[in-house]
């Protein structure tokens, strides 16, 4: 029992000072304090085309968006809640979505599966 207690106590300590950068490395997320070049990241994303539709108050959207971190305000971003035509037009049914040439990727992406998609690259 003591051994038990032990074990959930260092976790515990880990999980409380690591916190959430742990899970985004762990994951295989790039995360927005992790070094990289995410301005110019972003940056390069919107003059590929890329854009980012979301949905305020959605969970997973906000995920997605602090990759990103203050990076974010370089990438186009649409939300369907303010923007419900736009969404409607461009047949968005689930958030966050991408539209990266004419093609539709639904869920969470990591920063390395958009680097693939558009041929940016989150440089350190």
């Amino acid at each position: 029992m003591f051994f038990v207690s032990v074990v959930l106590a260092v976790f515990i300590v880990v999980v409380l000072v690591f916190g959430f950068n742990l899970t985004g490395y762990i994951t295989g997320f790039f995360v927005a304090d992790s070094g990289y070049d995410l301005e110019g990241f972003a940056k390069c994303l919107t003059d590929k085309g890329a854009v980012l539709y979301t949905s305020t108050g959605c969970p997973h959207c906000q995920d997605q968006k602090e990759l990103f971190g203050e990076a974010l305000q370089h990438v186009e971003n649409v939300d369907c809640v303010t923007d419900p035509n736009v969404c409607s037009e461009n047949g968005i049914r689930v958030v966050p979505t991408w539209i990266i040439n004419n093609e539709r990727y639904e869920g969470v992406r990591t920063l390395e599966e958009l680097g693939e998609l558009t041929g940016c690259e989150p440089n350190e």
